[in-house]
This record gives structure tokens, C-alpha cells and sequence, in this order.
């Protein structure tokens, strides 16, 4: 049904996680992952590894991209710029010999939401730069109007940040890879009602402990709660951030 690595759970965590909007910081920096909401979604997790529906392949990796064309993998949950690697594993139109479509990710029970986000870019100028200003012209264009906006999901399938860009024409029109489907405008509903998910200066540190953890609860079938609370008393000890209210050290 789709690929869930347990190498790299912690992509899938935060995807689920938004939905219910739950945090692994609060709103002050907080240690905050000993949440029901992160037991949800590990729950959610457990539940899906243990039913056999997943690959345990990671992204990126040969068997995951040769999924693209062929009927091995069913669906892949990851952020829109994943069109755009899909099209070029594909050869574009040419030697496709599968068939896409874009679907909204499910929602833990009826009515609730059906769109998260994944991710998000930058660009940099670096100190060593001979023409900053002629860079940061570019960036502004890239990232700050609706034509390099828009320009770049043409051509790579990169979600704008831009918001005013949604409203662009260019959302309206159907995509021939996916057989004229609407994706652009899929994907532009309701991107305004994803929770805002708390991001530290040491978010990079604290994925990569995230993904061990989740890696051995998986793999060792450990306690769901035991994980979580050694999980945040690691974090709090690592990182020397506090943790809310109730949590275990």
C-alpha cells in the first residue's frame, strides 16, 4: 500500500502529527512529543506496520523509485515536490507504463483534516557571495511574487510559500501527467487551515533523535508511552530545553 521505512518513521510522524495538531516544541520552545496526540499517531503507525500493508523501504532508494513504474507500491504520502521526482523517474509523458492520480491523505476519523505539510526550503547567500545584491534580487523574485512562484511549480513541482500565488490561473488548469487532474488546485484547498508545527534552531538535531527512537519502538515492539517519555527526557537532557508541564524527566 505505500512505503514506511521504519528507518525513517519520523517523516510519516510529522506528517500524521499536524493533522491533529500536535507538537513535538510548544509555542516557548518546550519539549512537548509526551502528548496524546503523538500516541495517536504512533498508534496509527503500530497499527499500520503491523497489518502488512507497508514496504519497509526507505526514500530515495532504488526499490522506491522503481515503484514509480511499475504496480508495486500503491500510493506514496509525501510533500507536492514529489510530482516533480516522479515525472522525471518516469521520463515525463514518454515511458510511463503507470498511471497517477492525487488524492487527499485520510483523516483519523470523518471530517477531520485531510492536509498536512512536509518540509519546507530556503535560499541562502553566502558571506563569500561577489553580487549580494543581484542574489538577493533573484530571491526576492523566486520566493516573493506570484511569476517565480509559479515558475517554480511549472517546472519542479515546488509548492509556493507565497500564498497570494495560489490565486494565480495557473491552479486552475488541469496537469497532463495526471491526465488533466486538478492537483494544483488539490493541493492549494485548504493549505491555509494546516496547523503550524513549532520548529527550534536545533529541529535537524532533534529529527535524527526522533528517528532512532521511533526506529527501535518499531522494530522492538516497545511500549508506546515508555518511548515517549524517555524520548523527551533525552531530548530535555541533549538539547537543555524544558520540558511542559507534567512531563517526565
Amino acid at each position: 500500500m505505500l512505503p514506511l521505512a521504519k528507518s525513517q518513521l519520523q517523516v510519516m510522524y510529522e506528517i500524521l502529527l499536524q493533522q491533529l495538531n500536535g507538537q513535538v516544541f510548544d509555542a516557548n520552545g518546550r519539549i512537548a512529543i509526551d502528548s496524546p496526540q503523538s500516541r495517536r499517531v504512533l498508534e496509527l503507525i503500530r497499527k499500520m506496520l503491523d497489518a502488512g500493508i507497508c514496504t519497509d523501504v526507505e526514500t530515495f532508494t532504488h526499490d522506491y523509485l522503481a515503484g514509480f513504474n511499475a504496480d508495486t507500491i500503491a500510493t506514496y504520502p509525501l510533500a507536492v515536490w514529489l510530482g516533480g521526482t516522479i515525472k522525471d523517474t518516469t521520463g515525463e509523458y514518454g515511458s510511463m507504463k503507470t498511471e497517477w492520480r492525487v488524492l487527499r491523505i485520510p483523516a483519523f476519523e470523518r471530517g477531520g483534516l485531510r492536509v498536512s505539510n512536509l518540509g519546507g526550503s530556503t535560499l541562502a547567500i553566502p558571506d563569500q557571495c561577489e553580487n549580494k545584491e543581484a542574489a538577493w534580487a533573484f530571491i526576492e523574485y523566486a520566493l516573493c511574487t506570484r511569476e517565480g512562484q509559479v515558475a517554480q511549480y511549472a517546472n519542479f513541482d515546488l509548492f509556493p510559500a507565497f500564498l497570494p500565488a495560489l490565486k494565480d490561473p495557473f491552479f486552475e488548469q488541469g496537469d497532463a501527467f495526471y491526465s488533466g487532474q486538478k492537483v494544483r488546485q488539490l493541493f492549494a484547498t485548504d493549505v491555509d487551515r494546516i496547523p503550524v508545527l513549532n520548529r527550534t534552531s536545533d529541529w535537524v538535531e532533534t529529527n535524527i533523535y526522533l528517528g532512532q527512537s521511533f526506529s527501535a519502538w518499531a522494530v522492538e515492539h516497545a511500549d508506546t508511552d515508555e518511548m515517549l517519555k524517555t524520548l523527551a527526557g533525552k531530548l530535555h537532557r541533549r538539547l537543555g530545553r524544558e520540558l511542559v508541564e507534567g512531563a517526565a524527566r
